[in-house]
């Protein structure tokens, strides 16, 4: 790949680097770790996607390149309804295409702007302004999350879960969900708790959803967040197996111990800082 396209490997030889930099430095900064590492495979399957097309151009005459780039040039031009230019230079044929995309913009541009005149006119017609509208709004997507929220606290028996609201973010702290000592495999005997978190995530659509596991201080530091990585990873593929979510839209992450929520010094707390805890951040539209 990198004889035949370059340019590509070396970007992505420079993005892969720029994540490994950032995980040697910041070993616990998880998300932007997982957001760097994604970054990474994007590029990298882009260098896979213009090496291959470059081996297809290898086998082509210049003419079959040629009519090749014109018809996803020409198809364009249709699709907008803009003028047939294939009489002219490429470069021409592309600013028409950007032409006629910038201004059917600014023409919906426009008629975005009339409706919200127009919206706002009525609305002052009825008399509300603007501002009562919008408190009304956020009011009632507060209701219908909390509502949403309420539902989903009744889905758990106390000893279960613990389920908040924390800002746009509904937490499922499991309270149950146990693995053999120093290991990462999901007993049956937590299918139905994991059954449960899967009506919860699916109230909300498909929002994004972070795993986070956690261990106690006993071991190492080391130990501990590999662990607790590996347990994160088995919920996540639950997860993904039985079709709760696409994969893209969960994160594990492996804490460790180093989020505590009772002490460590007696075996009850050592307990409950043994868990999974679930983050479910709902689309926009979701929330509301």
């Amino acid at each position: 790949m990198q004889k035949i396209a370059p340019q590509s490997f070396s970007a992505a030889e420079k993005k892969l680097a720029e994540a490994d930099a950032f995980i040697t430095q910041n070993p616990y900064q998880k998300e932007k770790m997982h957001r760097l590492a994604a970054e990474a495979l994007f590029m990298a399957r882009r260098l896979h996607v213009i090496a291959e097309q470059s081996w297809k151009f290898e086998t082509m005459e210049p003419e079959q390149i040629t009519l090749w780039a014109e018809k996803f040039l020409y198809q364009a031009s249709e699709s907008l309804r803009a003028p047939d230019m294939r009489n002219q230079s490429f470069d021409k044929q592309h600013e028409n295409i950007l032409a006629t995309i910038s201004a059917q913009r600014a023409d919906l541009d426009f008629m975005i702007e009339n409706a919200k005149n127009l919206q706002q006119r009525i609305t002052s017609l009825e008399g509300k302004t603007l501002e009562e509208h919008q408190e009304k709004e956020s009011l009632l997507a507060e209701k219908r999350f909390n509502e949403k929220l309420s539902g989903i606290q009744h889905y758990f028996k106390p000893h279960e879960a613990e389920v908040y609201k924390k800002q746009n973010q509904v937490i499922i702290r499991l309270k149950t969900m146990r693995f053999p000592v120093g290991q990462s495999v999901i007993m049956p005997d937590n299918y139905g708790l994991l059954s449960k978190v899967q009506r919860a995530i699916r109230t909300f659509g498909e929002p994004d959803v972070i795993i986070g596991g956690h261990t106690d201080s006993t071991g190492s530091e080391e130990i501990n967040e590999h662990l607790s990585q590996q347990r994160a990873d088995a919920v996540r593929q639950y997860f993904v197996a039985n079709e709760t979510l696409p994969y893209e839209k969960i994160i594990a992450v492996g804490y460790g111990s180093i989020r505590p929520i009772a002490s460590n010094a007696t075996e009850g707390g050592r307990a409950m800082n043994r868990r999974i805890d679930v983050i479910i951040t709902p689309e926009a539209k979701q929330a509301q």
